[in-house]
Protein backbone atom coordinates (compact mmCIF):
# COMPACT_ATOMS: atom_id res chain seq x y z
CA UNK A 1 0.00 0.00 0.00
CA UNK A 2 1.23 3.40 -0.44
CA UNK A 3 0.77 6.24 -2.75
CA UNK A 4 0.77 5.77 -6.31
CA UNK A 5 3.09 8.33 -7.94
CA UNK A 6 2.77 7.45 -11.47
CA UNK A 7 0.81 9.74 -14.20
CA UNK A 8 -2.10 8.22 -15.32
CA UNK A 9 -3.70 8.79 -18.85
CA UNK A 10 -6.71 6.34 -17.80
CA UNK A 11 -10.43 7.80 -18.76
CA UNK A 12 -13.27 5.46 -17.03
CA UNK A 13 -17.26 5.54 -17.78
CA UNK A 14 -19.88 4.79 -15.58
CA UNK A 15 -23.00 3.88 -17.25
CA UNK A 16 -24.88 3.36 -13.42
CA UNK A 17 -23.78 -0.33 -12.86
CA UNK A 18 -20.36 -0.27 -13.69
CA UNK A 19 -16.82 1.28 -15.37
CA UNK A 20 -15.54 0.53 -18.56
CA UNK A 21 -12.70 2.38 -20.58
CA UNK A 22 -12.36 5.31 -22.37
CA UNK A 23 -10.05 7.55 -24.42
CA UNK A 24 -6.91 8.22 -22.67
CA UNK A 25 -6.09 11.95 -21.94
CA UNK A 26 -3.32 13.44 -24.10
CA UNK A 27 -1.40 14.47 -21.18
CA UNK A 28 -0.92 12.42 -18.03
CA UNK A 29 -1.28 14.95 -14.65
CA UNK A 30 -2.76 14.76 -11.47
CA UNK A 31 -4.59 17.02 -8.89
CA UNK A 32 -6.53 18.09 -12.32
CA UNK A 33 -10.09 19.81 -11.90
CA UNK A 34 -12.89 18.38 -13.90
CA UNK A 35 -16.19 19.94 -15.80
CA UNK A 36 -18.99 19.01 -17.42
CA UNK A 37 -20.73 16.46 -18.44
CA UNK A 38 -19.79 12.31 -19.42
CA UNK A 39 -20.25 13.51 -23.25
CA UNK A 40 -19.17 16.92 -22.91
CA UNK A 41 -16.61 16.69 -20.49
CA UNK A 42 -13.65 19.17 -19.72
CA UNK A 43 -9.97 18.80 -17.54
CA UNK A 44 -8.27 21.71 -16.52
CA UNK A 45 -5.16 22.52 -15.00
CA UNK A 46 -3.35 19.35 -12.83
CA UNK A 47 0.21 18.77 -12.15
CA UNK A 48 2.49 17.20 -14.82
CA UNK A 49 5.95 16.23 -13.67
CA UNK A 50 7.96 19.13 -11.43
CA UNK A 51 5.28 21.93 -12.38
CA UNK A 52 1.67 22.79 -12.36
CA UNK A 53 -0.04 22.86 -15.52
CA UNK A 54 -2.10 25.06 -17.94
CA UNK A 55 -3.07 22.16 -19.91
CA UNK A 56 -7.09 21.68 -21.12
CA UNK A 57 -8.52 19.16 -22.92
CA UNK A 58 -11.96 18.30 -24.23
CA UNK A 59 -13.79 14.77 -24.45
CA UNK A 60 -16.31 14.35 -26.73
CA UNK A 61 -17.61 10.77 -25.25
CA UNK A 62 -14.95 8.62 -26.85
CA UNK A 63 -11.42 10.94 -27.32
CA UNK A 64 -10.01 14.01 -25.80
CA UNK A 65 -8.60 17.09 -27.48
CA UNK A 66 -6.63 20.14 -26.85
CA UNK A 67 -8.69 23.22 -25.47
CA UNK A 68 -7.63 26.63 -25.11
CA UNK A 69 -4.41 26.90 -22.21
CA UNK A 70 -5.22 28.45 -19.09
CA UNK A 71 -3.77 31.90 -18.21
CA UNK A 72 -2.59 30.76 -14.98
CA UNK A 73 -0.78 27.33 -14.36
CA UNK A 74 -2.26 25.58 -11.56
CA UNK A 75 -3.26 22.37 -9.78
CA UNK A 76 -5.46 20.60 -6.45
CA UNK A 77 -7.97 23.84 -7.68
CA UNK A 78 -11.77 23.49 -8.22
CA UNK A 79 -13.86 22.97 -11.29
CA UNK A 80 -17.55 24.18 -12.26
CA UNK A 81 -20.11 24.46 -15.27
CA UNK A 82 -19.98 22.76 -18.55
CA UNK A 83 -17.38 22.20 -20.75
CA UNK A 84 -18.31 25.62 -23.42
CA UNK A 85 -18.91 27.71 -20.04
CA UNK A 86 -16.56 26.48 -17.47
CA UNK A 87 -15.22 27.82 -14.09
CA UNK A 88 -11.55 26.84 -12.27
CA UNK A 89 -11.00 28.55 -8.68
CA UNK A 90 -8.58 28.25 -6.09
CA UNK A 91 -5.54 26.00 -6.63
CA UNK A 92 -1.48 26.25 -6.24
CA UNK A 93 -0.37 28.67 -6.40
CA UNK A 94 -2.61 31.31 -7.77
CA UNK A 95 -4.89 30.10 -4.98
CA UNK A 96 -7.47 33.19 -4.80
CA UNK A 97 -7.66 33.46 -8.94
CA UNK A 98 -10.68 32.27 -10.80
CA UNK A 99 -10.32 31.97 -14.47
CA UNK A 100 -13.92 31.54 -17.04
CA UNK A 101 -13.91 29.24 -20.47
CA UNK A 102 -15.78 30.05 -22.96
CA UNK A 103 -15.39 26.80 -25.40
CA UNK A 104 -12.54 28.31 -26.72
CA UNK A 105 -10.45 30.36 -24.35
CA UNK A 106 -9.56 31.23 -20.88
CA UNK A 107 -10.85 34.42 -19.54
CA UNK A 108 -9.95 36.09 -15.62
CA UNK A 109 -13.28 36.17 -13.32
CA UNK A 110 -13.37 37.07 -9.58
CA UNK A 111 -11.26 36.66 -6.67
CA UNK A 112 -12.09 34.52 -4.19
CA UNK A 113 -12.17 36.17 -1.07
CA UNK A 114 -10.35 32.90 1.25
CA UNK A 115 -7.11 31.67 -0.95
CA UNK A 116 -7.15 28.02 -0.85
CA UNK A 117 -6.18 25.05 -2.59
CA UNK A 118 -7.37 21.52 -2.65
CA UNK A 119 -11.19 22.58 -2.38
CA UNK A 120 -14.84 21.31 -3.53
CA UNK A 121 -16.78 23.22 -6.34
CA UNK A 122 -20.24 22.58 -7.32
CA UNK A 123 -22.67 24.71 -9.70
CA UNK A 124 -22.38 27.01 -13.14
CA UNK A 125 -20.25 29.32 -14.66
CA UNK A 126 -22.30 31.91 -13.21
CA UNK A 127 -23.86 30.54 -10.48
CA UNK A 128 -21.11 28.56 -8.68
CA UNK A 129 -20.07 27.43 -5.01
CA UNK A 130 -16.41 26.89 -3.61
CA UNK A 131 -16.69 24.77 -0.32
CA UNK A 132 -13.38 23.79 1.56
CA UNK A 133 -10.14 23.43 1.25
CA UNK A 134 -7.28 23.87 2.84
CA UNK A 135 -4.73 25.03 4.28
CA UNK A 136 -5.36 24.46 7.89
CA UNK A 137 -9.06 22.69 7.10
CA UNK A 138 -11.42 25.24 5.60
CA UNK A 139 -15.29 25.46 6.58
CA UNK A 140 -16.14 29.16 4.53
CA UNK A 141 -18.27 28.59 1.50
CA UNK A 142 -18.52 31.02 -1.20
CA UNK A 143 -20.81 32.10 -3.71
CA UNK A 144 -20.23 33.06 -7.60
CA UNK A 145 -22.87 35.11 -9.41
CA UNK A 146 -20.69 35.44 -12.93
CA UNK A 147 -18.61 38.82 -11.71
CA UNK A 148 -17.46 38.27 -7.96
CA UNK A 149 -17.67 36.22 -4.64
CA UNK A 150 -19.80 36.36 -1.86
CA UNK A 151 -19.50 34.49 1.46
CA UNK A 152 -22.30 31.78 1.90
CA UNK A 153 -22.83 29.47 4.91
CA UNK A 154 -19.88 27.78 6.30
CA UNK A 155 -19.40 23.67 6.70
CA UNK A 156 -20.18 21.99 9.68
CA UNK A 157 -17.37 19.71 9.10
CA UNK A 158 -14.46 22.12 7.94
CA UNK A 159 -12.00 19.84 5.68
CA UNK A 160 -9.89 19.17 2.93
CA UNK A 161 -9.26 16.75 -0.41
CA UNK A 162 -13.27 16.89 -0.68
CA UNK A 163 -16.01 16.12 -3.47
CA UNK A 164 -18.86 18.18 -4.57
CA UNK A 165 -21.83 17.92 -6.66
CA UNK A 166 -25.03 19.87 -7.58
CA UNK A 167 -26.01 23.24 -8.01
CA UNK A 168 -25.42 26.49 -5.87
CA UNK A 169 -28.71 25.77 -4.08
CA UNK A 170 -28.60 22.74 -3.89
CA UNK A 171 -25.38 21.05 -3.59
CA UNK A 172 -23.86 18.31 -1.79
CA UNK A 173 -20.35 17.84 -0.21
CA UNK A 174 -18.84 14.43 0.73
CA UNK A 175 -15.84 12.99 1.98
CA UNK A 176 -12.13 14.72 2.53
CA UNK A 177 -9.78 15.17 4.80
CA UNK A 178 -9.17 16.70 8.24
CA UNK A 179 -5.96 17.14 10.03
CA UNK A 180 -7.34 17.77 13.86
CA UNK A 181 -8.18 15.79 16.35
CA UNK A 182 -6.86 13.24 14.39
CA UNK A 183 -5.28 12.98 10.77
CA UNK A 184 -8.33 11.13 8.98
CA UNK A 185 -10.36 10.66 5.87
CA UNK A 186 -14.04 11.23 6.93
CA UNK A 187 -17.28 9.63 6.00
CA UNK A 188 -19.57 12.88 6.29
CA UNK A 189 -21.95 14.59 4.03
CA UNK A 190 -23.61 17.80 4.29
CA UNK A 191 -26.43 19.26 1.63
CA UNK A 192 -26.39 23.06 0.72
CA UNK A 193 -29.64 25.14 0.21
CA UNK A 194 -27.94 28.10 -1.00
CA UNK A 195 -28.21 29.52 3.28
CA UNK A 196 -26.70 26.54 5.14
CA UNK A 197 -25.10 23.31 5.14
CA UNK A 198 -27.45 20.59 7.56
CA UNK A 199 -26.38 16.76 7.47
CA UNK A 200 -26.54 13.88 4.88
CA UNK A 201 -26.32 10.04 4.87
CA UNK A 202 -22.83 9.04 6.45
CA UNK A 203 -20.47 7.52 3.42
CA UNK A 204 -19.46 3.81 3.29
CA UNK A 205 -16.07 4.58 3.58
CA UNK A 206 -14.55 7.14 4.63
CA UNK A 207 -11.90 9.08 1.60
CA UNK A 208 -10.09 11.96 0.69
CA UNK A 209 -8.99 12.59 -2.97
CA UNK A 210 -12.02 11.19 -4.32
CA UNK A 211 -13.97 12.09 -7.27
CA UNK A 212 -17.77 13.06 -7.25
CA UNK A 213 -20.45 14.34 -10.06
CA UNK A 214 -24.31 14.41 -10.09
CA UNK A 215 -26.83 16.32 -8.09
CA UNK A 216 -27.52 16.66 -4.39
CA UNK A 217 -30.42 13.62 -5.35
CA UNK A 218 -28.30 11.47 -6.70
CA UNK A 219 -24.05 12.01 -6.72
CA UNK A 220 -21.43 9.52 -7.14
CA UNK A 221 -18.02 9.07 -5.11
CA UNK A 222 -15.23 7.29 -6.86
CA UNK A 223 -11.93 6.37 -5.83
CA UNK A 224 -10.16 8.41 -3.74
CA UNK A 225 -7.36 7.08 -0.40
CA UNK A 226 -8.03 6.24 2.71
CA UNK A 227 -6.11 8.28 5.25
CA UNK A 228 -3.67 8.39 7.46
CA UNK A 229 -2.53 4.55 5.59
CA UNK A 230 -2.97 6.32 2.16
CA UNK A 231 -4.08 3.34 0.58
CA UNK A 232 -5.83 3.85 -2.31
CA UNK A 233 -9.55 2.63 -3.50
CA UNK A 234 -11.22 1.93 -6.12
CA UNK A 235 -15.08 1.53 -4.61
CA UNK A 236 -18.08 3.90 -6.16
CA UNK A 237 -20.87 5.04 -3.93
CA UNK A 238 -23.87 6.52 -4.96
CA UNK A 239 -26.00 8.62 -2.62
CA UNK A 240 -30.22 8.87 -3.88
CA UNK A 241 -32.70 10.67 -2.29
CA UNK A 242 -35.87 8.03 -2.30
CA UNK A 243 -38.52 10.36 -4.01
CA UNK A 244 -41.26 9.75 -1.14
CA UNK A 245 -43.53 11.93 0.72
CA UNK A 246 -43.16 11.70 4.48
CA UNK A 247 -46.13 13.90 5.36
CA UNK A 248 -49.66 15.01 3.80
CA UNK A 249 -49.01 18.03 1.31
CA UNK A 250 -52.81 18.69 0.87
CA UNK A 251 -56.07 17.20 2.21
CA UNK A 252 -59.58 18.38 0.90
CA UNK A 253 -63.15 17.27 1.24
CA UNK A 254 -66.32 16.48 0.03
CA UNK A 255 -69.51 18.21 1.28
CA UNK A 256 -72.94 17.31 0.35
CA UNK A 257 -73.04 20.41 -1.81
CA UNK A 258 -70.45 19.02 -4.42
CA UNK A 259 -68.07 21.89 -3.37
CA UNK A 260 -64.96 20.53 -2.48
CA UNK A 261 -62.53 22.73 -0.41
CA UNK A 262 -58.61 22.32 0.01
CA UNK A 263 -56.18 23.27 2.93
CA UNK A 264 -52.07 22.71 2.60
CA UNK A 265 -50.00 23.65 0.27
CA UNK A 266 -47.73 21.67 -2.85
CA UNK A 267 -45.11 19.65 -1.02
CA UNK A 268 -41.01 19.62 -2.09
CA UNK A 269 -38.53 17.26 -1.17
CA UNK A 270 -35.22 18.08 -2.50
CA UNK A 271 -35.17 18.94 -5.95
CA UNK A 272 -38.50 17.12 -6.46
CA UNK A 273 -42.33 18.96 -6.08
CA UNK A 274 -44.89 16.47 -5.81
CA UNK A 275 -48.89 17.33 -6.64
CA UNK A 276 -50.09 14.04 -4.46
CA UNK A 277 -53.58 14.84 -2.49
CA UNK A 278 -53.86 12.72 0.63
CA UNK A 279 -57.18 13.38 3.04
CA UNK A 280 -60.88 12.73 3.38
CA UNK A 281 -63.05 11.42 0.72
CA UNK A 282 -66.36 12.33 2.49
CA UNK A 283 -69.49 10.77 0.59
CA UNK A 284 -71.68 13.54 1.16
CA UNK A 285 -74.26 14.00 4.25
CA UNK A 286 -77.59 14.72 3.27
CA UNK A 287 -79.51 17.34 5.45
CA UNK A 288 -83.34 18.73 5.75
CA UNK A 289 -84.46 21.29 2.81
CA UNK A 290 -87.61 23.98 2.37
CA UNK A 291 -90.73 22.08 2.64
CA UNK A 292 -92.84 21.77 -1.15
CA UNK A 293 -96.21 23.61 -1.52
CA UNK A 294 -97.82 20.45 -3.01
CA UNK A 295 -97.19 16.89 -1.98
CA UNK A 296 -96.04 15.05 -5.18
CA UNK A 297 -95.77 11.44 -5.74
CA UNK A 298 -93.74 9.55 -9.09
CA UNK A 299 -94.27 11.12 -12.12
CA UNK A 300 -93.22 13.94 -11.98
CA UNK A 301 -90.40 16.58 -13.80
CA UNK A 302 -87.47 18.67 -12.85
CA UNK A 303 -84.88 20.98 -13.60
CA UNK A 304 -82.31 23.79 -12.36
CA UNK A 305 -79.71 23.38 -9.75
CA UNK A 306 -79.76 22.90 -5.57
CA UNK A 307 -80.06 26.70 -5.52
CA UNK A 308 -82.28 27.74 -7.77
CA UNK A 309 -84.69 24.52 -8.97
CA UNK A 310 -87.90 23.56 -10.38
CA UNK A 311 -90.48 21.08 -9.97
CA UNK A 312 -93.50 20.54 -11.91
CA UNK A 313 -96.01 17.76 -12.52
CA UNK A 314 -97.80 15.13 -11.74
CA UNK A 315 -100.34 17.61 -12.22
CA UNK A 316 -99.99 21.09 -13.59
CA UNK A 317 -98.76 23.02 -10.59
CA UNK A 318 -94.98 24.58 -10.85
CA UNK A 319 -92.59 25.46 -7.94
CA UNK A 320 -89.56 26.89 -7.58
CA UNK A 321 -87.05 26.74 -5.13
CA UNK A 322 -84.46 29.26 -4.00
CA UNK A 323 -81.95 26.99 -1.86
CA UNK A 324 -84.21 26.80 1.32
CA UNK A 325 -87.96 28.25 0.69
CA UNK A 326 -90.49 26.67 -2.47
CA UNK A 327 -92.60 29.19 -4.00
CA UNK A 328 -95.32 28.86 -6.65
CA UNK A 329 -94.63 29.61 -10.32
CA UNK A 330 -96.78 29.60 -13.41
CA UNK A 331 -98.35 25.94 -13.86
CA UNK A 332 -98.03 23.87 -16.54
CA UNK A 333 -100.35 24.13 -19.78
CA UNK A 334 -101.19 20.48 -19.93
CA UNK A 335 -102.47 18.01 -17.05
CA UNK A 336 -100.06 15.00 -17.24
CA UNK A 337 -97.64 12.48 -15.01
CA UNK A 338 -94.84 10.70 -15.90
CA UNK A 339 -92.99 13.32 -18.07
CA UNK A 340 -89.09 14.87 -17.83
CA UNK A 341 -87.60 17.72 -17.34
CA UNK A 342 -84.67 19.71 -18.47
CA UNK A 343 -82.26 22.67 -18.57
CA UNK A 344 -82.48 25.51 -15.92
CA UNK A 345 -85.12 27.35 -13.69
CA UNK A 346 -85.67 30.15 -15.64
CA UNK A 347 -85.23 28.61 -18.88
CA UNK A 348 -86.64 24.91 -18.50
CA UNK A 349 -88.20 21.92 -21.01
CA UNK A 350 -91.30 19.67 -19.91
CA UNK A 351 -92.13 17.29 -22.16
CA UNK A 352 -93.55 13.42 -22.29
CA UNK A 353 -95.92 11.83 -20.11
CA UNK A 354 -99.64 9.99 -20.00
CA UNK A 355 -101.97 10.12 -20.58
CA UNK A 356 -100.71 9.32 -23.83
CA UNK A 357 -102.77 12.08 -25.84
CA UNK A 358 -100.19 13.94 -24.03
CA UNK A 359 -97.18 12.23 -25.04
CA UNK A 360 -95.93 14.17 -27.83
CA UNK A 361 -96.11 17.76 -25.52
CA UNK A 362 -93.53 19.62 -25.37
CA UNK A 363 -93.78 22.95 -23.15
CA UNK A 364 -91.19 25.68 -22.32
CA UNK A 365 -90.64 27.56 -19.32
CA UNK A 366 -89.09 31.33 -18.81
CA UNK A 367 -89.34 32.00 -15.44
CA UNK A 368 -93.05 32.92 -15.43
CA UNK A 369 -94.83 30.84 -17.27
CA UNK A 370 -95.30 27.83 -20.08
CA UNK A 371 -95.85 27.59 -23.58
CA UNK A 372 -95.81 24.65 -26.20
CA UNK A 373 -92.88 23.73 -27.93
CA UNK A 374 -92.44 21.21 -31.08
CA UNK A 375 -93.86 18.00 -30.22
CA UNK A 376 -91.81 14.49 -29.59
CA UNK A 377 -91.48 12.32 -32.61
CA UNK A 378 -92.52 9.67 -30.40
CA UNK A 379 -95.51 9.52 -27.66
CA UNK A 380 -93.95 8.09 -24.34
CA UNK A 381 -93.66 8.78 -20.58
CA UNK A 382 -91.43 7.40 -17.33
CA UNK A 383 -89.01 9.05 -19.84
CA UNK A 384 -85.34 10.90 -19.02
CA UNK A 385 -84.39 13.69 -20.22
CA UNK A 386 -80.95 15.89 -19.79
CA UNK A 387 -79.61 19.06 -21.52
CA UNK A 388 -81.23 22.70 -21.37
CA UNK A 389 -83.78 24.44 -23.37
CA UNK A 390 -82.11 24.75 -26.47
CA UNK A 391 -79.94 21.85 -26.89
CA UNK A 392 -82.18 18.82 -24.94
CA UNK A 393 -82.46 15.46 -24.86
CA UNK A 394 -85.09 12.49 -23.94
CA UNK A 395 -84.31 9.25 -23.79
CA UNK A 396 -85.97 5.69 -22.92
CA UNK A 397 -89.28 5.46 -21.33
CA UNK A 398 -92.66 3.81 -22.00
CA UNK A 399 -94.20 3.73 -25.39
Amino acid sequence: SGYVFAFCTCTEEYDGTSWSAGGAVITARRGLAGAGTQNAALAMGGYIPNVPSTCTEEYDGSTWSSGGSMINARQVGAGAGTQNAALTFGAFPSNTLTEEYDGISWSAGGTLIAGRVQLAGAGTQNAALAFGGSSPDVSCTEEYDGSAWSAGGALITGRNILAGAGTQNEALAFGGFISSPALRAVTCTEKYNGTSWSAGCAMITGRNKLMGAGTQAAALAAAGYISPAACSVTCTEEYNVPNTILTPVKTFTYDSDGDISMTGSLGVQGTVAYSYLSGSYGEGVWTAGGTMINTRTVGGGGAGTQNAGLAFGPGNATEEYNGSTWSAGGATNTFRSGLAGAGTQNAALAFGGTPFACGFCTEEYNGTSWTYGGALIKSRCFLAGAGTQNAGLAFGGYC
